[in-house]
């Protein structure tokens, strides 16, 4: 998680602990992860592969360490684009919407 931008400066044992978190998802090429319209609380983690965020037309390509779907874990909104893999991709999902009990 360390090379990924916004856990650059978190503390190794925080990192471990939301590393516990963390669904390894394997995606298939041009299979979609995101759906525009859907309410979901995921976030999603590039491990390995590609994936391309489009609408009408293409926003980005995201590519190893870059991440999406991060607002929905703090606002679960409607998406406002679709993501689909480009190449097969392993994503690190965390899903807000799960609770651990202690």
């Amino acid at each position: 998680l360390r090379p990924v931008g916004v856990f650059s400066d978190v503390p190794e044992e925080v990192l471990a602990e939301l590393a516990s978190y963390l669904e390894e998802i394997e995606v298939a090429a041009e299979e979609r992860v995101y759906e525009k319209g859907v309410i979901e609380r995921t976030m999603y983690i590039v491990a390995d592969g590609l994936v391309h965020v489009h609408e009408d037309h293409a926003f980005a390509e995201l590519g190893v360490g870059e991440l999406f779907g991060e607002l929905a874990t703090l606002d679960p909104e409607q998406h406002s684009a679709t993501v689909t893999a480009l190449d097969d991709t392993r994503l690190l999902g965390l899903d807000r919407s799960e609770q651990r009990t202690a």
